[in-house]
């Protein structure tokens, strides 16, 4: 009798303990206080609800062709409240059917008109819009006299039947009912849409929206800072002069023999303790000879195995500027801006454009750079490319 008294009102089955408590019961009104229990029971509305909900078409997902995710378990939890707050059937009724309908509707009444959300709406790619909109008012027209009319409606929809309760005209009468409601079949969103966040969550909401409103007024001082100093940042870039750069004409020193590569990479020859172009450097007549014809971008071969050669050119601006050097070599190489070391590499490689990028600081006034290009054995050459803009990027 427990058993089947649990299975009917809340559709679950009674614990070991909870059958024992009930057969040891001597109360008279025993089974009279455990229907009482059950039907307080939230499990009652869950239970109850389901029938209800499968004559609401109630659905995670929307049906048609992909059947894809649809989201109104509200609507759901809604029967399940109704139920177990024994709601009266006619308030249950209009408030389905005509929730939005009256003055200032609230989340829960709309909620509730979702009995006639539950229709399957089509997503796929070339599917007519106003054709699954016609058929979702059809569904709810045989669906409403089904349920509370306890009537099959559908063959009115084609023509009036002399043996049928309801003519074709009747039929369309209420079509026009639930063809005047806000309703798309729009892939990928169902509109319109409700936003119904449950009292935690609305608590959540609230708590985070403190928080946006914290950093927004944080952003808001920052903002106001950094309008303040935007303008003298602008300022100070206008009163820069941004003429391009005058670069200088390729100076080439060298081959400087060793009789290893790391040898040759380690060497100090003289150069990287200051550029003269008057000087001239060891083993013989060796001097800087200047070659204007050499030009940035395109690679240019050098001579000699466990060699180091010298390149050495200037870069006279008329204000302080980033810059980026772009170089490619084979093999080594080291570079000094203004006799400082920015960059070393002691590899073995073929020559390339822009394998390297160093940014580099260059100043008011000249500047040199100076190139050291380190060969193993085999073919030596360089690539070299300036990039200087003219105003800051920002």
């Amino acid at each position: 009798l427990v058993r089947r008294l649990y299975l009917d009102l809340i559709g679950l089955p009674p614990t070991p303990e909870e059958v024992e408590e009930f057969v040891e019961d001597t109360n008279p009104f025993a089974y009279e206080r455990l229907v009482s229990r059950l039907l307080a029971s939230p499990h009652f509305g869950e239970h109850w609800a389901q029938m209800w909900l499968d004559l609401a078409r109630y659905a995670d997902t929307k049906g048609y062709e992909a059947d894809r995710d649809r989201s109104v378990w509200r609507y759901r939890d809604w029967v399940i409240d109704a139920f177990n707050d024994d709601m009266p059937f006619d308030l249950f009724t209009f408030e389905q059917l005509a929730g939005d309908l009256v003055e200032s509707p609230t989340d829960d009444q709309l909620i509730a008109t979702v009995f006639h959300r539950n229709t399957m709406t089509n997503d796929e790619g070339g599917s007519d819009n106003e054709e699954f909109r016609i058929a979702a008012v059809v569904d709810r027209v045989n669906t409403t006299m089904a349920v509370w009319m306890g009537m099959t409606v559908g063959c009115a929809q084609c023509h009036t039947h002399k043996f049928d309760p309801i003519t074709q005209q009747e039929y369309y009468g209420l079509f026009a009912i639930f063809n005047q409601t806000e309703d798309g079949d729009f892939s990928p969103e169902e509109t319109p849409a409700l936003p119904t966040p449950t009292v935690s969550q609305e608590r959540s909401l609230d708590y985070t929206s403190g928080l946006v409103k914290e950093v927004e007024r944080e952003l808001e001082a920052r903002f106001l800072e950094i309008a303040g100093r935007q303008g003298d940042w602008e300022a100070g870039v206008r009163a820069k002069d941004w003429t391009p750069p005058v670069i200088g004409p390729w100076h080439v020193l060298g081959p400087f023999h060793e009789t290893t590569f790391d040898g040759a990479f380690k060497t100090r020859f003289g150069p990287e303790d200051g550029v003269d172009l008057a000087d001239t450097y060891g083993e013989g007549d060796l001097a800087w000879v200047e070659r204007p014809e050499w030009t940035d971008g395109e690679t240019h071969m050098l001579e000699g195995e466990y060699t180091a050669i010298y390149l050495y050119r200037t870069v006279d601006c008329k204000s302080e500027r980033d810059a980026v050097l772009r170089l490619g070599s084979d093999d080594g190489i080291s570079v000094r801006l203004n006799g400082r070391l920015v960059h070393t590499l002691q590899v073995v490689r073929s020559v390339n454009p822009d394998t390297d990028e160093i940014p580099i600081r260059l100043k008011a006034g000249r500047n040199t750079i100076l190139l050291k290009i380190i060969n193993d054995t085999g073919a030596c050459g360089f690539n070299f490319k300036l990039d200087v803009p003219t105003v800051p990027k920002e």
